[in-house]
């Protein structure tokens, strides 16, 4: 736990009157004088909480006596307490109380206003001032009395404000009043001294009144500075409240007060005053805090009051996560890219956010990634500021640690609660209360911006080169992304097709199976001669037909046939004729072959069924082919993204050493995110459909891209 605890006791109170304030150890003296002052409110109505003054003392509790003889004065507080009187308000309080401070002690004394005693005279004046400041209370601003008592004011009922000229009302308004209470007052102001009279004597409001007529502009002096202009970039997420920073500003530099505000950009409740800062169209719909109210860059130039030559020129620009989605955040990033470019040169980047979101929503990490991703490491380095707004130092719940690590530990935070533009001055205007809060909001806003012009001016100026360089680089990597892109969608065409062929493979290879049997057996029988060792007495008549006449016939001859020689063979008759054949002697001879019978198989072709078969191999090639040219060129287009996840790794490479928190993939992550809630609002099926396509490419993109960040 960073918070510590302080038991306070009002210089001139009793020690039952002490109390106690919690309050971090990191903040500053400054945020304790706020703390103690919302305390005590009606008792320090009348002094602004900066001019509070605060000794540390070390005094026991126990020790009541001490508190019942001592009057508390001054020397008594710093001689016999040996109170030491707390004059730094930049000081942290861990560095005046330590981390620990002492229990059942006070640790601090706080400075009473003096009061001094009145004569009869003087309080018998005080209270006629009493009643008239009660008379004047009775008819405030904006009540029915203020316009039914027509003996007593002039305004009519047809002076009544709307809330777009209530800056306008409240100045004529007041005058009026103080007119009107001047003369009630002329009766007796004889005589009166107002050194005199008891400021606790009047009424909150009408002290207020009084004082909330002149700008409190402290701090530093420039009037020995030399001539300079500082430029600073404003950066933010919509609805942040840059417009409303900015509007303080300008009452900061042109002497706005409560009474009569300076208004560069119109508000809710507040039309443009100084029309020499006119935005024309940069100014969206005023009141939409989804929107960006900034559609394009715009500088806001002023001249310090004190040193004229030193100009701070404050560049407002278009907020990150607009509700238009994440195109209208490009069209902004480029915007405020350009701007900077054109500046030459920055003094300062101040980032505002919101010091009351305390968790991460995806809004806030799509603004810290997107600017994370586009300050270059030397500004960042040298120049980052950051304003929580709508806060105080203490109440503030946004996560410095995770701005530190999404973007930059910056140079020093400041925090403002910039109320005025953001209420209706018909509330806070009629209630003590309220208005006391808002004046010393008022006050405590000049009073940061006083120390924020200061650590401005001690800043060196950056170059926007960077800027240049880095946009060059992410041009050319949507470049690559453009041609990934559209490989990638070759890539599912071709392998679409690759598919189909396959498909179609597997079909022709089905068919030329089924015509694979295209052939059909047939047994035959045939007769062929065969050669033998013996010789067969053979009729060359009848030998065709296998007719042996006489087998292994050992009959000499001196010529095969023709002769009546084989009248001798064992195969001839009486009759001179063979028994055998029957044929005559002259019609025989001899051989050694014999034909025999032989069953044969042979292939008959069914050429209907070849014909289909020979269609199918066909198509079955040529399928085979065209895939074969479809691996290829997958190949090379695979070769090809390849080269550009290469070229796109190499570029962010080159991009991270002037942002080293440049994260490609994270930044390409969130805007899959916002496309996811921007394709859920699409009502057209279709349009939903190509939105969901176009998502699944880019993820596959950052996959691939992963992949080579991952080797």
């Amino acid at each position: 736990m960073s918070n510590i605890t302080l038991s306070c006791l009002i210089q001139g109170t009793s020690l039952d009157k002490y109390f106690k304030i919690t309050i971090d150890k990191n903040n500053d003296i400054s945020d304790l004088k706020d703390i103690v002052w919302n305390k005590n409110k009606t008792t320090f109505s009348n002094i602004d909480a900066n001019n509070l003054i605060l000794w540390k003392v070390k005094i026991p509790i126990s020790d009541k006596a001490k508190f019942k003889q001592l009057d508390f004065t001054e020397s008594t507080i710093e001689g016999d307490l040996g109170g030491t009187k707390i004059n730094d308000a930049s000081d942290e309080i861990k560095d005046v109380f330590g981390n620990s401070p002492v229990r059942k002690h006070i640790h601090i004394i706080i400075g009473q206003p003096t009061i001094v005693q009145l004569t009869t005279t003087t309080r018998a004046l005080n209270q006629e001032t009493q009643s008239l400041a009660n008379e004047y209370n009775g008819r405030s601003l904006f009540s029915d009395n203020l316009f039914s008592n027509r003996e007593t004011s002039d305004i009519s009922k047809n002076d009544q404000p709307d809330k777009k000229n209530s800056r306008e009302y409240i100045t004529n308004t007041r005058s009026r009043q103080s007119s009107h209470n001047n003369s009630l007052r002329s009766e007796f102001r004889q005589g009166l001294n107002y050194d005199e009279t008891n400021i606790f004597g009047l009424s909150l409001y009408n002290q207020n009144k009084q004082n909330s007529g002149i700008n409190n502009r402290t701090g530093f002096n420039l009037s020995g500075q030399s001539p300079c202009t500082c430029k600073i970039l404003l950066l933010g997420g919509t609805g942040t409240g840059k417009s409303t920073i900015i509007n303080m500003m300008a009452n900061y530099f042109l002497d706005g007060t409560l009474e009569n505000p300076k208004v560069v950009i119109p508000t809710k409740y507040f039309e443009v005053t100084e029309n020499a800062f006119g935005r024309n169209d940069t100014e969206a719909k005023v009141g939409d805090v989804t929107r960006s109210q900034t559609t394009k860059c715009c500088n806001y130039e002023f001249k310090h009051p004190e040193n004229p030559s030193c100009n701070f020129v404050f560049i407002d620009t278009p907020g990150m996560s607009d509700t238009n989605g994440i195109e209208q955040d490009d069209k902004n990033i480029q915007e405020i890219i350009n701007t900077a470019i054109d500046a030459g040169s920055l003094t300062a980047i101040i980032i505002i956010a919101s010091g009351t979101e305390a968790r991460v929503t995806p809004t806030i990490k799509n603004t810290l990634t997107r600017l994370a991703n586009n300050l270059p490491d030397e500004i960042v380095s040298n120049n980052l500021l950051l304003i929580l707004t709508k806060c105080t130092k203490s109440s503030a719940s946004f996560s410095e640690d995770v701005f530190a690590k999404e973007i930059a530990k910056p140079k020093k935070i400041f925090y403002m609660d910039n109320q005025i533009f953001c209420a209706d001055p018909q509330i806070w205007l009629n209630d003590e209360d309220e208005y006391s809060t808002v004046k010393h909001q008022w006050d405590k806003s000049f009073k940061t911006f006083s120390n924020l012009l200061k650590i401005i001016t001690e800043m060196n100026a950056t170059s926007t080169e960077a800027f240049t360089t880095m946009r060059e680089l992410r041009n050319k990597i949507k470049s690559e992304i453009v041609t990934i892109s559209q490989i990638t969608t070759n890539i599912q065409q071709v392998q679409d097709k690759l598919e189909a062929a396959y498909k179609a493979l597997r079909k022709t290879g089905d068919q030329k199976n089924s015509f694979a049997n295209y052939t059909t057996t047939e047994e035959i029988t045939i007769k062929k001669p065969i050669q033998k060792d013996t010789k067969d007495t053979l009729c060359t008549t009848h030998m065709r037909d296998g007719t042996i006449c006489h087998e292994n016939c050992q009959l000499e001859v001196n010529f095969e046939s023709g002769s009546s020689h084989f009248i001798r063979c064992s195969c001839m008759g009486q009759d001179g004729k063979c028994r055998i054949c029957g044929c005559e002697p002259s019609s025989h001879y001899h051989d050694n072959t014999e034909m025999v019978t032989e069953t044969k198989t042979i292939e008959k072709v069914l050429e209907d069924i070849k014909a289909q078969y020979d269609m199918a191999d066909k198509t079955h090639k040529k399928i085979s082919n065209y895939a074969h040219q479809f691996q290829e060129t997958f190949a090379n287009l695979q070769d090809q993204a390849n080269a550009n996840y290469d070229r796109i790794f190499q570029l962010c490479t080159d991009l991270s050493k002037i942002c080293s928190r440049f994260n490609f993939v994270n930044e390409l992550h969130a805007n899959i995110e916002n496309m996811r809630m921007d394709a859920r609002n699409i009502q057209s099926i279709d349009l939903r459909k190509n939105a969901e396509s176009d998502i699944r490419k880019l993820e596959t993109f950052i996959n691939g891209l992963s992949n080579r960040i991952n080797k």
